[in-house]
C-alpha cells in the first residue's frame, strides 16, 4: 500500500470566528482556536468555562492536495472526532460518528490527478444527541450516547473540554498488489525444544494473480531465528515456527524485555511486526476453608467496605503468571495525558512509561473513559516491560446496550482496538469497560454491561485474541464484581465512606483505616493528594496560592456531584486533621501533598505485608490529564513527580519493610517480592515527642532470610506509648529500607534543622536533627524526594534538568519534623 498523507495546509472555520484560520491535522478546534488568539490558554485559572462555547458550534476543516487518480484509491481518517460529514473535491464521500475507529472511503470516482479539496464538516457532539433517550451515569449523562472520548465531558479530575477535528493522520491510500495486510502473532507453547510462534497472517491484492511471500522471524539482534516461503492466492494463512532458545520477554524488574521482528515480504510490499516471545495466565485458586487465606476473606468480607459488595462463600485468589513464574503486579491507572487527544505527544507518552518504569511499576491499567491510546504508548510499555491492562470505552454509566446501533459500534470498536494492540507482549488481558458493571456477577442473567460486553465486544476478543482474557468489567469477580474476596477489585468503589471517614472522624486512627482495605487484585486504589508548587504557579497565580477561599485550588480539583461536598474539602480535612493546622501557605501546600503520600505508604504496605493474599496494587491514578491542583495522579499534568509518587517507589522496592502496632506490640514486617532477602538485619530508633533531639531507646536484631513472596513479622522490644516516634532501618544482602510508626495523629511543622549545598546536578543534603519529611522543589526531577532524615546524616541527591518543565523556579529545600 502506497499512501499521501494530506497533514498540511489546512484551514478551520465556522462557530462564528471571522473568516478562517490556520489549523493542524492532526489537532482540534481548541487548540487551533489557542493557537490563534481566539481563545485563552484553556489551562490557566478558570479559563476552561471561557472557551465551553465551542461544544455547541459547528466547525469546517478544509484543504487542498495533490494525488494521482486511481480507480480503487481510498480515503483514509485514523481518527475523527466525532460528528463530520466529508466532500472531496464537492462530492460528499461519507460520514462519521465513532471517535475511536479508522475510518476509509472509496473515492476512485472523486479523486483528480494534480490538485484536490478536502473539506471535513464537523457538528456539534451536544446538539447532535439531543432529543435521544437519557441514560443514566456519573458527572454528566450526554456522553453517553456518543462515542468518543467520555471523560472530557467533566469529570473529577479534568476539566470540561467537548471538542472536534481531525485527531489523526489522513492520507490516500493506493493498491500495490499482493501484500500481507494483518498479521496476529502468539506462543502457544514455550518448552525444552524452544517456542511455538504461531502467526495469522492475512493477505490482500490477490485477485489479479498470487505472489510468493517471504516470512522471517528476527531475532532482537537483527539476525533470522527462522522462516520460510509459501504462494499467496487467498486471505488468510497459519504458519507455525519454532525458536530455539527464546529470550523470553518478561515484566519490569522479573527478567529483560527481548523484542523480535516479524517481517513479511511480498515482492516489494513489506510488513513489519514487533512481539515478544512470553506466556500469560491468571490463576484463580479457590481458598481452601480454614486455611490463612480463607480466615482473611472471611474477615474482610464482614467489614463495612467488604460488606458492600462481597456475598462470596467461596473465596479465590488472582495472580498473574508469566513464563511460569508469579507476578507481583504494581503501577497505576492510565488516563490521556492531554484532554485533547491530538495533542499527546509521543516525548511526553514516552517519559511516562519511563517515569512508571523508574517508580517501580510494572503495570498500567488503560482506563476506559479516554481512548485506544497511540501507538508510541503500548510500544513504550513493551520495551519498558509494563504490562497493560486494556478497557474498552465506557465508563461509569449506563449505556444503551438495548439499541442496535450502539452494539454496532461497539463491534467496530473491538475488532479495530484488538486488531490493534493484540501483537504487543505487554498486553496482558481486556475489560469489557469500566466499573459499569459493578454490581453485577456471572450467575446473574442480567445486570449493567453484561449485553454490552458479551454482544457487543467478546466475539472480536475470543476470534481476533484468543490467547488473552477478556473480563466483562473491571472490576470483575465474585458476587458482586465489586467483591473484595475474589477476583479484582476497585476500592474507588468505597470512596463515599473514606471521604465520610475524612469528614466525621478525627482521623486518629488513619493509618489503620486507610491501610485496611485488603483486596485479591486491586485494580483501582484510589489516592488524592496535592502538586508541588512550581507546578501550581504554571496554571495560577501567588495570589491564588494564598488566597483563604482556596478558589482557584477547588476549581483545579474538580469534584463529583453524587458526594455532598466537594472532594477538596474531604482531602483539606484530612490533611490538618491528621498534620495539623497549616501555619503558612507553602506548609498547606506540604500537607495537601503529603496527604496522598501517607495514602498511598499505607495501602502499599497494606498490600506487601498480604503478598500471596494480595497479588497486585494499581493507583488510581498513575497520571493525570490536565493540571490538577489537588488529584488522584501520582505524576502531574506537567510530569513532575507527586510526593506519593516516592511513596510508590520506596514501597515497590523487592523488599520493604513497616511496622504495626499489634495488642500493644511493636511488630516490624519484612516484605519480599521476587527476591530472596539474606541476612536481614534492623536498628530500631525509638523517639518520644517531647524532645526529638536523640532517641530514648535503640534495639538491633536479626530477621535472617525472607524468602521470595512472603512477609514475615518479628517483635521489637520497645514499649509502645502515646508520643512514642519509630524508625526501623532495615539492611540486607541487596539493600536497605526506612520505616516508620506513631500512634495517632502525625503533626508536621516546617523546620530549620537542615543544610544543603548544590554542585551541579547533585543536591548534598545534611540533617541536624531528625526530619520526617525533607521535600526539595524546582526545575528539576531529584532521585529522590519526601525522605526521612535522622540526625547527622548526609544524604546526595542526583537532580536531573527537567526539559519538560521550562518554566523556572528557585530551587528550594525544606525539612518537616514531627512534633507534639
Amino acid at each position: 500500500m502506497r499512501k499521501i498523507y494530506i497533514n498540511d495546509g489546512w484551514q478551520l472555520s465556522g462557530g462564528g470566528i471571522d473568516g478562517s484560520v490556520s489549523a493542524r491535522v492532526p489537532g482540534c478546534v481548541h487548540t487551533d482556536l489557542y493557537r490563534a488568539g481566539l481563545i485563552p490558554d484553556p489551562f490557566y485559572r478558570d479559563n476552561a468555562d471561557k472557551v465551553r462555547w465551542i461544544e455547541d458550534e459547528s466547525f469546517t476543516y478544509e484543504c487542498k492536495f495533490r494525488a494521482e487518480a486511481h480507480p480503487s484509491a481510498s480515503l483514509v481518517f485514523e481518527g475523527l472526532d466525532t460528528y463530520a460529514d466529508i466532500y472531496l473535491n464537492g462530492e460528499h464521500v461519507g460520514e462519521s460518528h465513532n471517535m475511536f475507529i479508522r475510518h476509509e472511503y472509496s473515492v476512485g470516482a472523486q479523486l483528480r490527478d494534480g490538485e484536490n479539496s478536502l473539506r471535513v464538516v464537523f457538528r456539534s457532539p451536544i446538539k447532535e444527541v439531543e432529543g435521544m433517550p437519557q441514560h443514566s451515569g456519573a458527572f454528566t449523562t450526554e456522553r453517553m450516547n456518543t462515542r468518543r472520548i467520555q471523560c472530557t465531558y467533566s469529570w473529577d479530575w479534568v476539566g470540561r473540554f467537548v471538542t472536534m477535528g481531525i485527531w489523526l493522520p489522513v492520507y490516500i491510500s493506493y493498491p500495490t498488489g499482493v501484500e500481507a495486510s494483518d498479521v496476529y502473532i502468539y506462543t502457544s507453547h514455550v518448552d525444552g525444544f524452544g517456542a511455538e510462534i504461531v502467526t495469522e497472517l492475512e493477505f490482500v491484492g490477490y485477485e489479479g494473480g498470487g505472489a510468493v511471500a517471504h516470512v522471517e522471524i528476527l531475532s532482537p539482534e537483527g539476525e533470522v531465528a527462522t522462516e520460510t516461503s509459501f504462494y499467496v492466492d487467498r486471505k488468510c494463512y497459519v504458519r507455525r515456527f519454532n525458536v530455539k532458545s527464546p529470550n523470553l520477554w518478561w515484566p519490569s524488574g522479573y527478567g529483560e524485555q527481548p523484542i523480535y521482528t516479524l517481517r513479511v515480504t511480498v515482492g516489494e510490499n513489506l510488513l513489519e511486526q514487533s512481539f515478544g516471545i512470553r506466556t500469560l495466565r491468571v490463576v484463580e485458586e479457590s481458598d481452601e476453608v480454614g486455611s490463612e487465606y480463607h480466615i482473611l476473606a472471611e474477615k474482610m468480607k464482614k467489614t463495612r467496605h467488604g460488606a458492600l459488595m462481597s456475598h462470596d462463600e467461596v473465596h479465590s485468589g488472582f495472580l498473574v503468571v508469566v513464563n511460569g513464574e508469579p507476578i507481583f503486579c504494581k503501577g497505576g491507572n492510565w488516563v490521556p495525558c492531554e484532554p485533547f487527544p491530538s495533542e499527546e505527544s509521543a516525548e511526553k507518552t514516552t517519559k511516562l512509561v519511563k517515569m512508571a518504569r523508574e517508580m517501580g511499576a510494572n503495570m498500567l491499567r488503560v482506563w476506559g473513559g479516554g481512548i485506544f491510546e497511540h501507538d508510541v504508548l503500548y510500544d513504550a510499555c513493551d520495551r519498558e516491560g509494563i504490562l497493560v491492562l486494556q478497557d474498552f470505552l465506557m465508563a461509569c454509566g449506563e449505556y444503551p446496550e438495548r439499541e442496535e446501533w450502539f452494539i454496532g459500534e461497539l463491534r467496530l470498536e473491538a475488532e479495530y482496538a484488538v486488531r490493534k494492540l493484540r501483537n504487543h507482549p505487554s498486553l496482558a488481558w481486556w475489560h469489557g469497560d469500566n466499573e459499569n458493571a459493578t454490581e453485577g456477577s456471572d450467575t446473574q442473567e442480567d445486570y449493567t454491561g453484561r449485553e454490552s460486553a458479551l454482544s457487543g465486544i467478546a466475539h472480536a476478543v475470543t476470534t481476533l485474541d484468543r490467547q488473552r482474557r477478556f473480563l466483562p468489567s473491571s472490576p470483575y469477580g465474585g458476587n458482586t464484581y465489586g467483591s473484595v474476596t475474589v477476583g479484582t477489585t476497585h476500592t474507588t468503589n468505597f470512596l463515599g465512606q473514606i471521604f465520610e471517614y475524612f469528614d466525621s472522624s478525627d482521623c486518629s486512627d488513619y493509618k489503620e483505616y486507610l491501610g485496611g482495605f485488603t483486596a485479591r487484585f486491586i485494580s483501582e486504589e484510589g489516592v488524592f493528594g496535592g502538586v508541588s508548587t512550581p507546578s501550581l504557579l504554571r496554571f495560577m497565580t501567588d495570589g491564588d496560592l494564598a488566597s483563604e477561599g482556596e478558589e482557584m485550588l477547588i476549581y483545579h480539583t474538580k469534584g463529583n456531584p453524587a458526594l455532598p461536598k466537594e472532594i477538596f474539602e474531604y482531602v483539606t480535612s484530612y490533611a490538618k486533621k491528621v498534620f495539623g493546622t497549616p501555619r503558612s501557605t507553602s506548609e498547606r501546600i506540604f500537607k495537601y501533598a503529603y496527604a496522598q503520600y501517607e495514602w498511598v505508604r499505607l495501602a502499599f504496605e497494606n498490600a506487601r505485608r498480604s503478598i500471596g493474599y494480595n497479588n497486585g496494587i494499581l493507583f488510581w491514578m498513575f497520571n493525570d490529564c490536565w493540571p490538577a491542583a489537588l488529584g488522584w495522579a501520582l505524576v502531574d499534568y506537567y510530569l513532575m513527580p507527586k510526593a506519593s509518587y516516592y511513596a510508590f517507589k520506596r514501597m515497590s522496592a523487592p523488599v520493604t519493610a513497616s511496622v504495626t502496632e499489634e495488642d500493644g506490640v511493636y511488630m516490624l514486617h519484612v516484605s519480599v517480592e521476587n527476591t530472596v532477602a539474606e541476612g536481614v538485619e534492623y536498628t530500631a530508633y525509638q523517639y518520644d515527642l517531647s524532645d526529638m533531639s536523640s532517641p530514648t531507646a535503640v534495639v538491633q536484631g536479626y530477621v535472617g532470610d525472607v524468602t521470595p513472596r512472603t512477609s514475615t513479622k518479628v517483635e521489637l522490644l520497645l514499649s509502645p506509648y502515646d508520643g512514642a516516634v519509630i524508625y526501623v532501618d532495615i539492611s540486607h544482602s541487596g539493600g536497605t529500607d526506612r520505616c516508620f510508626y506513631k500512634s495517632g495523629k502525625l503533626p508536621l511543622t516546617e523546620c530549620d534543622a537542615i543544610e544543603y549545598t548544590r554542585s551541579g546536578d547533585k543536591l548534598t543534603v545534611k540533617a541536624h536533627a531528625p526530619i520526617h519529611a525533607v521535600v526539595i522543589e524546582g526545575d528539576v526531577l531529584p532521585s529522590d524526594n519526601y525522605f526521612t532524615m535522622l540526625e547527622g546524616e548526609e544524604r546526595v541527591i542526583t537532580l536531573e534538568k527537567y526539559d519538560a518543565y521550562p518554566t523556572e523556579y528557585p530551587l528550594t529545600v525544606k525539612g518537616y519534623s514531627i512534633t507534639a
